[in-house]
């Protein structure tokens, strides 16, 4: 079962959940993604991984950031390659979600 962090930037609140998720929902920073969009009028970003993150295979080690386009006002999604998706597999996480935002 997928596992997200979810992180309230606004009120430092911080807990873990397991997903509800299968896998005709799409990929689950998707998934995430279209949720906080319809559920949370806050800014939010969905950081996740990739199935294969942490594997030793070759081009697995992909994440993603997925959150709502403030111009166009659609959820997209940035790819990117390297430690990150890998550290998400180390602490068991699927994804971490970052609402709302921090007092400066």
């Amino acid at each position: 079962m997928p596992r997200a962090a979810l992180l309230d930037l606004a009120s430092g609140a911080n807990r873990q959940v397991d997903l509800q998720w299968t896998p005709d929902h799409g990929p689950v920073t998707i998934a995430l993604a279209r949720k906080f969009a319809a559920n949370h009028p806050a800014p939010f970003l969905v950081i996740g991984r990739g199935v294969l993150a942490g594997l030793p295979v070759v081009g697995a080690q992909v994440a993603t950031v997925t959150g709502v386009s403030p111009i166009a006002g659609v959820v997209v999604e940035a790819k990117v390659e390297g430690p990150l998706a890998q550290w998400l597999r180390r602490a068991g996480l699927d994804a971490v979600v970052l609402s709302g935002s921090a007092a400066s």
